[in-house]
């Protein structure tokens, strides 16, 4: 049997499924949260006019959002700094987590 060729959408929800994934993983390894941000900004015009758009512009905001906050507690050090660094792997947590739930209901991400 031929393999079905899946519809765009299709293909755009399992890439944005895939980057939820990289994100979770990133506390494990690092370097999935880069790989992450580079399919996030590299196939965002692929995946305009798809429910995956919306989760994609979540994604980017939710990875550079959490790089500025984890950039800060580096610049503090460990005393203080430990505050924001783990407030950035708590809402990059989150916010992957809900997305994902978002996206496995068929439901575009949230406008924030």
């Amino acid at each position: 049997m031929t393999p079905t060729p899946q519809s765009p959408e299709s293909k755009a929800n399992n890439l944005a499924l895939l980057v939820y994934l990289l994100q979770l993983l990133s506390v494990l390894f690092g370097v999935t949260l880069v790989m992450a941000i580079i399919i996030n900004h590299s196939r965002a015009r692929a995946v305009e006019g798809c429910l995956a758009a919306s989760h994609f512009r979540w994604q980017i905001i939710t990875f550079w959002v959490g790089a500025a906050v984890f950039g800060v507690g580096l610049l503090l050090g460990l005393s203080l700094g430990i505050y924001p660094m783990l407030s950035a792997v708590v809402w990059l947590y989150y916010r992957a987590i809900k997305g994902w739930l978002y996206l496995r209901k068929n439901r575009p991400a949230p406008a924030y």
